[in-house]
């Protein structure tokens, strides 16, 4: 693809991929956005995680996101619009961060398609302004897979402090976030042989990285945690494959939108189907970044 195509391709798909998005920072903000918003005036940081604590202790577990939205509302403006403006530029960041993972994976074509596909899912649209800590969680996320991709290819000293660092924010910005690391460390154990040092060092460091997550836990859950954060049941087989059929689909939610599409039909499942399908094909081909694809799939 000659350059001015690429120029003009990635236009058009970034006019998509904005507009929407600028249309969702008009939306009412609701619940969850305002205990987000709740401390944000607390005078310094230390003060803001004293009244975290009490108000949302279960954030104390997974402070990156809280306190990089805090020290922004100190730069800004303490308010929903600037809170959201912050979720736009990680999400705008995420794309360009895809592309960069998609053109190494599937090439220009195939990241430039996966683009579009990204600024057309109803999923990130719904979840890229919100204040919350999606955008960052998916942002470090593709950024762990880019930095991944490079250490593997060329495993130097940057890259690989890059990596960990990646992956110790996303660590502590999501707890599940970490199947990710599950990803990687299947796809460098199928490849082994031809990328033996990069196991042995990726697996140090993230051995490191759980144990602290763990001790983490460990020291900062407490009863008021417990009593905030274990309204959700655990999770079953069944809702992994709810949330396979969420992600593969494309859905905002869990509910049954059918009723809402043209004709009462979904094509959820359709796509679902199609995702197994490729992971299984990719395991037969062994083609590496395929199988990759495959797994990031399979662990959403």
């Amino acid at each position: 693809m000659n350059p001015r195509t690429r120029l003009y391709a990635l236009t058009g798909i970034g006019l998509v991929f904005l507009l929407p998005r600028l249309w969702m920072l008009r939306e009412s903000a609701y619940y969850d956005e305002h205990w987000t918003m709740l401390e944000m005036d607390a005078p310094n940081l230390w003060v803001f995680w004293e009244r975290q604590a009490i108000s949302d202790p279960p954030s104390t577990l997974i402070p990156v996101y809280f306190t990089a939205q805090y020290l922004w509302s100190q730069l800004t403006a303490q308010s929903f619009l600037a809170a959201r403006a912050f979720a736009l530029i990680m999400s705008l960041a995420t794309g360009v961060t895809f592309y960069f993972v998609g053109r190494r994976l599937v090439g220009e074509r195939g990241a430039l398609l996966g683009l579009l596909l990204l600024a057309l899912s109803l999923s990130h649209i719904n979840y890229s302004v919100e204040v919350r800590l999606y955008p960052m969680t998916l942002l470090l996320a593709m950024f762990s897979m880019l930095t991944f991709l490079r250490v593997v290819e060329n495993g130097s000293g940057w890259r690989w402090f890059a990596h960990i660092v990646v992956n110790v924010l996303l660590t502590w910005t999501h707890l599940m976030a970490t199947p990710l690391f599950l990803v990687q460390w299947i796809w460098l154990v199928v490849y082994r042989k031809e990328h033996r040092a990069s196991l042995r060092i990726w697996t140090s460091w993230h051995f490191l990285i759980l144990f602290g997550l763990g001790y983490w836990l460990d020291y900062a859950w407490d009863a008021n945690v417990s009593d905030v954060a274990l309204w959700i049941p655990i999770p079953t087989l069944a809702d992994l494959a709810v949330s396979v059929l969420v992600f593969a689909g494309g859905r905002p939610t869990n509910w049954a939108i059918g009723e809402y599409l043209p004709f009462g039909v979904s094509m959820a499942f359709v796509l679902v189907l199609v995702c197994i399908a490729m992971a299984v094909n990719a395991f037969r081909v062994r083609d590496k970044d395929t199988v990759l694809l495959a797994l990031w799939a399979l662990f959403p």
